[in-house]
């Protein structure tokens, strides 16, 4: 299954013969995790970019000489979000075999997709991981802690894992392997999931679960009801009316609040 190609060849012999293969793929996928690891000021994630990509060029290229001018071409400034530039390499690797068996996809069509798509990917990347699933998976994994595992309180950063590279590394695999099949019409595949509105979905969901974590972190203590009174309005408060404050944060200032209080003996 490894050595069967990706997609019908194309001719009997030559260029149309060069095909993508299942196991290309698999190590751009795997060397993508590393794509921060050759990150430079100059042109940030190009080397990591083209280290990643590397299993395909050397599929379609076999003439280390056209191989290498291949390679220099994508040393070009790249920047985005890590996960989300594996749609990117997915997009690109089916760009080029396009390429060199057909001939269909100029070099400069290849270039100005994997710039045009980077910003607003980054900007995506963002917005689902950083903004969103990262907060979210927090916040999961302390209710689910709180609630089940007690005082195993080195459970609650391991289930945080699990939880955040479970979409972390679903995407990655998702954006290589579509992204190849797709090539530019996964831009408005990911249009059509509208986004934005699970992103929404998420955010609520967290302001839920940030509002029960401290509704059980206050009825450990004495008088829990009356700080429950307190502190949920309060919280509800801010993660409504100020955009600065997101419900990790304020599980965090709040968690760190009630250690300093019970410290000094207030509750």
């Amino acid at each position: 299954m490894n050595n069967r190609d990706v997609s019908d060849c194309g001719g009997p012999s030559g260029r149309e013969n060069r095909s993508v293969r299942l196991v290309d793929l698999a190590r751009v996928l795997v060397r993508a995790f590393l794509i921060q690891a050759w990150w430079n000021f100059h042109r940030m994630q190009n080397v990591g970019f083209l280290f990643s990509l590397w299993p395909v060029l050397k599929r379609l290229y076999p003439d280390k000489r056209e191989r290498r001018d291949v390679a220099f071409r994508h040393l070009e400034f790249f920047n985005t979000h890590p996960c989300m530039a594996n749609v990117v390499l997915g997009v690109v690797a089916g760009l080029e075999q396009e390429h060199v068996r057909r001939g269909a996809v100029s070099r400069d069509q290849i270039h100005s997709v994997k710039e045009y798509m980077a910003g607003p990917l980054a900007a995506l990347g963002d917005t689902i991981f950083w903004a969103a699933w990262r907060p979210f998976s927090a916040i999961l994994a302390v209710a689910i802690g709180w609630h089940f595992v007690g005082k195993e309180w080195l459970f609650i950063p391991l289930l945080f894992l699990l939880i955040y590279n479970g979409l972390n590394f679903f995407m990655r695999y998702w954006g290589v392997f579509h992204g190849f099949y797709l090539k530019v019409q996964v831009i408005p595949f990911l249009v059509r999931l509208n986004v934005q509105s699970v992103v929404q979905w998420v955010y609520l969901l967290g302001i839920g679960l940030t509002v029960g974590a401290l509704m059980t972190l206050c009825l450990r203590f004495e008088k829990g009801l009356l700080w429950s009174g307190i502190f949920v309005p309060v919280s509800l408060f801010f993660l409504i009316f100020t955009k600065k404050v997101t419900s990790s944060h304020l599980l965090y200032i709040w968690v760190i609040g009630f250690v300093l209080l019970s410290v000094a003996g207030v509750i």
